[in-house]
């Protein structure tokens, strides 16, 4: 008797019309890690107006991480930074990370010495003054071609002379030095720690009789070594105002 009371209620319902739900569809595949990415998540890309972070790195001893700050470019923004000081001070370091941080272009001022100047220092044979001028010429015509693309740089360069930084600067408002200041025995503590290099003690004593500080009439951005690489490209970017408050 249930059988046929069932059997007539199922045949109520097809005959009104209903029918059973049709099956939900299988979920579509998770994406492999070499596909692309799902829309609900999106690739993580750096805002317009934030730098890009650098890679981890670790070098002379400092240990760099990934930074994410949001950069101001204003009217009053120099078009190129000079990172000088001695031998050990960090200047390729500490120029490569701000640049990273900006996202601006990193210029080795080391690359555009003359040939002349590269074979004499490969003999062993210190430059002088006339073996500089044609190097620090170059690299203010690079300065100036990259200004004129509307492109920012920081160069990393000894510039120990104030009349080497002038011929940078080349009377520039938009270029500003950035002098990285420590103590000898700070550096030359520094300068033992790292693998595979070795540095007279009478060539540091050298650097620091031939340096002439940057004096307040050059408008110089001065950061004392003396914090990590971190600490020293905050400080440098801070001065510059380039941060928001």
């Amino acid at each position: 008797m249930r059988f046929f009371a069932a059997s007539a209620l199922l045949s109520l319902v097809v005959s009104c019309g209903g029918s059973q739900p049709p099956p939900e569809p299988p979920p579509a595949p998770a994406p492999t890690a070499s596909g692309p990415a799902s829309p609900e998540a999106p690739m993580a890309t750096a805002d317009a107006g934030m730098a890009a972070p650098a890679p981890s790195a670790k070098r002379s001893g400092w240990s760099i991480r990934p930074h994410f700050r949001r950069i101001f470019v204003g009217s009053e923004t120099p078009f190129a930074l000079v990172v000088m000081g001695v031998s050990g001070s960090g200047k390729s370091t500490i120029a490569e990370q701000l640049a990273a941080r900006l996202g601006w272009r990193y210029v080795d001022g080391d690359l555009f010495h003359p040939p002349a100047n590269v074979a004499k220092m490969s003999a062993g044979h210190p430059l002088n003054d006339e073996d500089r001028w044609p190097w620090l010429r170059a690299i203010a015509a690079e300065i100036d071609r990259l200004a004129a693309a509307g492109e920012r740089a920081v160069v990393a360069c000894s510039a120990l002379k104030r009349a080497y930084r002038d011929i940078l600067v080349h009377g520039r408002d938009d270029v500003r030095i950035v002098f990285l200041d420590g103590t000898k025995d700070l550096i030359a503590k520094r300068l033992a720690a790292r693998k595979g290099h070795f540095m007279p003690p009478g060539l540091l004593d050298s650097q620091f009789r031939t340096l002439e500080p940057p004096q307040a009439s050059e408008r110089p951005v001065t950061v004392s070594i003396d914090a990590s690489v971190d600490g020293i490209v905050d400080d440098i970017v801070r001065q510059l105002e380039l941060v928001a408050p």
